[in-house]
Order: C-alpha cells, then structure tokens, then sequence
C-alpha cells in the first residue's frame, strides 16, 4: 500500500529560545523531509507521511503546520470557460 504524503510549510517562533538548526533537526526526526530552508523567515518546506502530520505541531519552537494547497482550473476548451455559454457579468466590460 503507498503512503499518502503532504507537502508541508512549517512556521518556526522567531522568539524562539531554541535555535533555527535544532528546530530543523527536530522535524526531521519527527519526519520531515525537508526540501526548503528558509532560516531569515523562519519557515521549512518539505513532505511528511500525512499520519505523521501530528508530530510536527509537537515540535517545540513550530507555530504553525499548513498543508500545501492546490487547485485545478478546467482546461480553456471546457464548457464552463467558453465565453459564448457563460453567462455575461453585467458589471464587465465587453
């Protein structure tokens, strides 16, 4: 059976009294893969088994665990996109 992963950004306190690395070194023990540092802002981006997702918001220093969100447009040729049977916006310019 294949694993579910979630591409997650983690937020690290910047009044932290924990240090940036050990924070890092922290979530990866709990199962982050880490693909992004980003240190001066204090954010990591990377992936984690979504059953682990839990583990990271018990990470001192970590404020915040979002998922990575993602979204899908229909293609241009599809019916909701054709201008000629979508409904017109009366407050559009044609």
């Amino acid at each position: 059976m294949e694993r579910k992963t979630e591409k997650v950004t983690v937020v690290v306190d910047p009044g932290s009294d924990r240090q940036f690395a050990d924070i890092l070194e922290q979530c990866k023990q709990a199962g982050l893969e880490v693909e992004t540092e980003l240190e001066e802002i204090g954010v990591l981006i990377g992936s984690i088994d979504a059953d682990q997702m839990q583990r990271l918001d018990q990470v001192s220093g970590v404020v915040a665990v979002e998922r990575e969100r993602s979204y899908q447009l229909p293609p241009p040729e599809s019916e909701i996109q054709d201008a000629e049977t979508t409904p017109q916006d009366p407050h559009r310019p044609r």
